[in-house]
Parts: structure tokens; C-alpha cells; sequence
């Protein structure tokens, strides 16, 4: 379950205790975790759809952005719910810069997180709600 923090995603709930919750932040640099999948609105208005992931300079990024749209600074992404493992539409954050990866292959999108990821005091899990 996603766990939000002021305005944004800072990660997911991974272990549940009977008095505590483990949280995994969405910058874990952890391979074998499942990782958000998003979303965000081209420039041309059509849907760029990526996974979150934290590249080599621990910058949370929109990976993974192969169909050649363009998106500009300041865009923000959101969950997009594929996957099953978040609702769609939670803020994740909002881009920073754009650069191509090192095999020219896709984009590399960096996003300024919304949510405090430093000291986050008072969270909120979400909780999708299984359709019938």
C-alpha cells in the first residue's frame, strides 16, 4: 500500500506488525523491489507511462520513457494504478530535468519529489479499493 506524506507518495508499506508498519521509501535503491508505476502528461497532451526508480546520483527518476514523448520541467507525474499495486492518481512529484539514458534507448526523467521523504511526521497509507 502507498504511504503519502504532506503532498505527495514517499513510498510503500512492505511488512505489517501488530503495532508497526515497515515503510520502504520510493528512493530505495533496492533492484528487487517492485517499483511504482506512473504517469504524466506529454507536452503534446498524450500520456507518458514509466516506473519510478533512483538512478546513480540517488535522483529519483521516471525511467524506462520509450515512446518518444517529450515531457517539459515543472510536469507532474502520478501514479498511473497499472500493476495493481497503487491507485492511480497520487502525486509523486514533479520533473526537473530530462536526459536520454546511457544506451540512447529511452528518457530519463529526474522528479523533485512531493512528498517529504526527510522527516515525515504524519503519514497517510492508502488503501485501493478492490473493485467488484
Amino acid at each position: 500500500m502507498p504511504v503519502m506524506s504532506g503532498k505527495g507518495v514517499i513510498g510503500r508499506v512492505v511488512e505489517v506488525n501488530s503495532t508497526t508498519s515497515k515503510v520502504e521509501l520510493i528512493t530505495t535503491t533496492d533492484k528487487s523491489t517492485n517499483k511504482f508505476a506512473v504517469e504524466a502528461d506529454a507536452a503534446n497532451g498524450k500520456k507518458v507511462h514509466g516506473v519510478i526508480s533512483v538512478e546513480g546520483n540517488n535522483q529519483l527518476a521516471f525511467t524506462q520513457v520509450v515512446d518518444g514523448q517529450k515531457l517539459k520541467k515543472g510536469t507532474r507525474v502520478y501514479t498511473s494504478g497499472m500493476g495493481g499495486l497503487s491507485p492511480k492518481g497520487l502525486l509523486i512529484g514533479t520533473v526537473t530535468k530530462t536526459t536520454r539514458d546511457t544506451f540512447g534507448l529511452s528518457d530519463v526523467v529526474e522528479i523533485q519529489p512531493a512528498g517529504n521523504l526527510n522527516d515525515p511526521s504524519v503519514v497517510s497509507v492508502i488503501k485501493r479499493k478492490v473493485e467488484e
